[in-house]
């Protein structure tokens, strides 16, 4: 995704899609929601939510357990509204293995999907297809929530913490609690908190004076406890030497961020999620990721097994495991990387946000506004296309006496080294060493000049029919798009690009043909039988999902 895709994205950003995420064919791919930019993003083991600033919520992804809430349990492939929802205005969003929580501004907290262990917290054991209302804090919003595989927890504006689900490991913090909490139950703490997290089998939580607290699991050393590998049922206070802002809980590892902008990170490092080298299989204590020294880290995230970084200046660094794609490259690039590495797919982007997964990442971004502002002057000075009159005038009058029009070229008289050629709906450079001869206007070059304008004019005339035309189709599809509900506001790319799209990507999968091919395999079939699901996918054209009503979803995804 490069050149004029980008043009697309509008200024409020996309979501960018990497991994094993159900989306686009688990291609890397973005897409945005029209006039509703997405404000928060949670991933799950293979699912994915998003809160709009509008307050919907749309979800895609596995569905086994009804964790996208759409009242079936039916895969997923393109961001679809939770309608059961749209009364109430959702503002946080949390995703565990196979459920999903969602604060309301009103602060209400509604669950759905896997319920095994209560980790819905709606007093059984129950799975729900559907959300389902738990908790209304009156006069006490919710400010965070977070989920790990079994058990949940929230966040209220008061440094409250609500927790429930599987204690089996004390990662609810209730000492001598049940293995099995089904409703929520405010931690019996003493300090206020300000950040949450959970990891799979254990929870972190930093408090008002910047002190990180654990429990749970302790396998790896994830608690950051000194001999606490058998974990702890209450929070246990972790020694940093200096004051916390947020932390973060993956599969096995745990990132802690200071106020400084330094990172911490302890637990598992066998898939280089750690940060910290290819030497150190895993910390069992604190340890400064040195790498990330230099930089301002403003915002950390924790995957099963990876991790991504985000600066203040909107700067993305992944380390850790590489299956899917996940650590948000373009292509299939599978490898670890054991130290943090700069995401070039982000160069050009301030990214906002990061949410990992069990096998994919989502990264909220946007260009950065001097690029943004570059494209937008290309688009207004080099394509004629949709130019009006006076644009395409104003354009011509540029072509001066000292401007000499050959081959369909324009060679300018300055000192650059480089000047363009002019062709329609493109930018091409050209070398000038060599063109001094060229830079005298001649009469013959006036004349040269005077045919390319006529000859420009003319295709003027038949582009400016050919936007008629597309004003024509723009205004049918505007009509169209207003009888259309909330799915048809996700913003799709041309069946035939993408089928060349997932072409490309499966055609680099097979030729690394990794060592491990038959272990993937086992887990999650070939990546030949996906191909040629994918196939069928894209050339049927048609989604056989309905939602709970039996009404057949509308084709809403426009994938970019």
């Amino acid at each position: 995704m490069a050149g004029n895709e980008e043009v697309d994205i509008p200024g409020t950003g996309a979501v960018f899609t990497f991994g094993r995420s159900r989306f686009a064919d688990n291609v890397p791919s973005h897409f945005f929601i029209r006039n509703d930019p997405v404000i928060e993003i949670a991933c799950g083991d293979e699912h994915t939510a998003v809160v709009c600033q509008k307050g919907r919520v749309f979800m895609f992804g596995n569905n086994d357990y009804g964790q996208l809430g759409l009242g079936h349990r039916n895969v997923v492939t393109k961001p679809s509204c939770v309608k059961s929802l749209k009364p109430e205005k959702a503002t946080h969003v949390a995703c565990g293995r196979a459920h999903t929580i969602v604060g309301t501004e009103s602060g209400q907290v509604w669950a759905w999907g896997s319920n095994s262990d209560g980790q819905l917290g709606v007093g059984d054991c129950i799975d729900r297809a559907v959300p389902t209302q738990l908790l209304d804090y009156a006069g006490d919003a919710v400010r965070q929530l977070s989920a790990g595989c079994l058990h949940s927890a929230a966040l209220t504006e008061s440094g409250r913490v609500f927790v429930w689900g599987s204690n089996a490991d004390g990662q609810l913090g209730l000492d001598n609690a049940h293995e099995t909490v089904p409703f929520p139950q405010q931690l019996p703490f003493s300090h206020q908190v300000v950040h949450i997290s959970c990891g799979y089998y254990h929870t972190a939580m930093v408090t008002a004076e910047g002190e990180l607290y654990t429990c749970g699991e302790g396998e790896h050393g994830k608690l950051g406890l000194p001999d606490s590998v058998a974990g702890a049922s209450s929070p246990s206070r972790v020694l940093l030497g200096e004051p916390l802002a947020a932390v973060a809980c993956g599969g096995t590892h745990t990132l802690a961020l200071a106020r400084s902008g330094k990172v911490f990170a302890f637990g598992n490092n066998s898939h280089g999620q750690l940060g910290l080298g290819s030497e150190v299989n895993q910390s069992i204590l604190p340890t400064p990721v040195d790498s990330l020294a230099d930089y301002n880290v403003a915002s950390v995230s924790c995957g099963e097994n990876h991790s991504t970084f985000i600066t203040e200046e909107g700067d993305l660094y992944v380390c850790g495991e590489g299956r899917y794609g996940k650590l948000c490259n373009d292509d299939i690039e599978e490898k670890t990387i054991t130290i943090p590495s700069r995401a070039q797919r982000f160069v050009d982007y301030k990214v906002q946000k990061a949410a990992c997964g069990g096998c994919h990442s989502m990264i909220l971004a946007h260009l950065f506004e001097e690029k943004s502002e570059r494209q937008r002057d290309h688009s207004q000075t080099l394509s004629p296309l949709f130019m009006d009159e006076e644009r395409k005038y104003s354009r011509m009058s540029q072509l001066s006496p000292a401007v000499v029009v050959n081959n369909n070229s324009a060679q300018s008289e300055c000192g650059d080294e480089t000047s363009t050629r002019v062709e329609r709906g493109s930018i091409q450079s050209i070398d000038m060493n060599g063109n001094e001869d060229a830079l005298s206007a001649t009469a013959a070059d006036q004349d040269s000049l005077s045919n390319e304008t006529e000859r420009l004019d003319n295709d003027f005339q038949e582009d400016m029919k050919d936007d008629d035309e597309i004003e024509e189709m723009l205004a049918d599809k505007d009509d169209n798009e207003e009888d259309e509900k909330d799915n048809d506001d996700v913003a799709v790319e041309p069946e035939e690009k993408k089928q060349g799209r997932v072409a490309r990507f499966f055609s680099a999968f097979r030729r690394k043909k990794p060592a491990s091919a038959s272990a993937a395999s086992a887990a999650s079939g070939t990546v030949e039988a996906e191909a040629d699901e994918a196939k069928s996918r894209s050339q049927s054209g048609q989604s056989n999902i309905r939602d709970a009503t039996g009404e057949k979803k509308s084709k809403a995804c426009i994938l970019l």
